[in-house]
């Protein structure tokens, strides 16, 4: 089975919205077998997203605020709380398919950690997972978030 995978780096920061639309694309490509499985590495603009399981409570800014900073608020279709995106945070989305691994959300996260996990150690720092958490620490301090969307 065929797992290239086609690197999508945007250079400049996006909009949360339009990055979406273009890792919906990319899905449904892949779903009808015109593209294989991509990996979008970009900047966003200002934005605070919130995910399937997100507080609102955790946003420590009323919308109006947030609007005054030029920060945007997006509803996401993935786990997580509240994340913010903005110029000189790296964020990463791979659309895969997943049957072309395994098909288990529990062994994509803790894969997806290891990543990180490794990049990490390349610049010589350590990080780590935490029991029963998503994401990656460094010192006490999270420094990648993980929020996924699975779609069949």
């Amino acid at each position: 089975m065929e797992r290239d995978l086609e690197i999508i780096r945007v250079l400049e920061p996006i909009d949360y919205t339009e990055a979406l639309r273009a890792q919906i694309a990319r899905r449904i490509a892949i779903e009808e077998s015109l593209l294989g499985n991509a990996l979008f590495l970009l900047e966003h603009t200002p934005v605070i997203t919130l995910g399937r399981n997100a507080h609102v409570e955790h946003i420590l800014k009323d919308a109006s605020e947030l609007a005054e900073m030029g920060i945007a608020l997006q509803k996401a279709s993935r786990g997580g709380d509240v994340t913010y995106h903005g110029p000189g945070q790296l964020v990463a989305y791979p659309v895969l398919d997943l049957r072309q691994w395994r098909k288990s959300i529990r062994w994509y996260l803790r894969s997806l950690e290891d990543v990180v996990i490794g990049v990490l150690a390349s610049y010589g720092i350590q990080g780590r997972r935490v029991e029963g958490l998503t994401g990656v620490w460094v010192e006490g301090a999270k420094v990648a978030a993980i929020g996924i969307g699975v779609h069949n």
